[in-house]
């Protein structure tokens, strides 16, 4: 659920019939949109937002996760997103959630927010990490 498996996500939904039995934890997108919605509501909060939800890869087999974990070189516990402290603190004060009107605002900018995300990616440690991995093999 907090793997990157996708450049520019860090979190992941399953949306698979594990849900049933597991109250819903694979909703985890919504979760953390919305964390104080009980478990029972979350798949509401997918149906009713799809805007917000379809777009975002998203995991259907947790036992496919599983395999990928163990076999891929690329994934691995260095593959979590690491932030400092300070950066965690101002993302909490700084970062909110836009209203309607302001997202519509965001939609001309998210090309461009798309195109620094994937150069920051690039340059993250993470990647450089894993880009030794691959060439020590």
């Amino acid at each position: 659920e907090h793997y990157t498996f996708r450049d520019g996500q860090e979190t992941y939904s399953y949306y698979g019939s594990g849900n049933v039995f597991w109250l819903n934890i694979g909703y985890h997108n919504e979760h953390h949109d919305f964390p104080l919605v009980p478990w029972t509501k979350l798949p509401d909060i997918k149906r009713i937002a799809p805007e917000y939800y379809d777009h975002l890869a998203y995991h259907t087999s947790w036992c496919a996760v599983l395999y990928m974990f163990v076999t891929s070189s690329l994934l691995a516990p260095q593959s979590r997103v690491v932030r400092t402290l300070d950066a965690h603190r101002y993302a909490r004060k700084n970062l909110k959630v836009p209203t309607p009107d302001e997202a519509e605002g965001l939609v001309s900018a998210k090309s461009e927010f798309a195109k620094r995300m994937k150069k920051a990616a690039e340059m993250s440690m993470e990647k450089v990490r894993a880009q030794r991995i691959v060439s020590a093999q």
